[in-house]
């Protein structure tokens, strides 16, 4: 082969490799465009590993009151306020800030951090008891029309309650003005 035709064929493998990382990154972006609008147009599912924690988290409510009952659930008389840690698990702009907005106006609820969630992949908003007294997040979930109550202590959460803000949000939230924040 002379040095021309070896050029040219290392021409040519690159311009194969080229090519083939085109089509993969274009083949990509159309599996990441088509889960996006399938996510927008299908209803959510619930996870099916949630199932039995919603049931049990149902029937753990205080007695009489149905899930979607209460839609708020302010302190009584004597009763402090429940610190609660809100997640955006939806990865919405402002769904978490809009959920915050929704527990302070119902009122009995001081919620002490807006952030993000470990996941933006949450179909349903979760209520979590991070202290291990299921009345307190009883209480939160009230407000969310009876949202799933998961007790999952953590020693170390700034709130007594977590809720997980998931793709349901809009049960609860308008769009804020201009997006927003978590």
């Amino acid at each position: 082969m002379s040095r021309e035709e070896t050029r040219s064929l290392g021409q040519k493998l690159r311009e194969w490799a080229l090519n083939g990382a085109l089509a993969a990154a274009l083949g990509l972006g159309i599996v990441l465009l088509g889960s996006t609008i399938l996510r927008a147009v299908l209803p959510p599912r619930p996870h099916a590993h949630l199932a039995g924690e919603r049931e049990t988290a149902a029937a753990s409510l205080a007695p009489g009151i149905e899930p979607g009952s209460a839609k708020s659930a302010p302190a009584a008389a004597g009763e402090r306020e429940i610190r609660v840690q809100v997640l955006n698990g939806c990865g919405v702009p402002g769904a978490g800030s809009g959920m915050a907005s929704v527990l302070r106006l119902a009122g009995g609820v001081d919620v002490v951090e807006i952030g993000n969630a470990d996941q933006f992949d949450y179909e349903s908003s979760l209520v979590l008891d991070r202290t291990g007294n299921p009345a307190l997040a009883q209480r939160v979930a009230q407000v969310l029309d009876g949202a799933p109550v998961i007790r999952q202590r953590l020693a170390s959460s700034p709130g007594e309650v977590t809720v997980i803000v998931g793709y349901d949000h809009g049960r609860w939230l308008t769009p804020l003005p201009g997006g927003g924040g978590r």
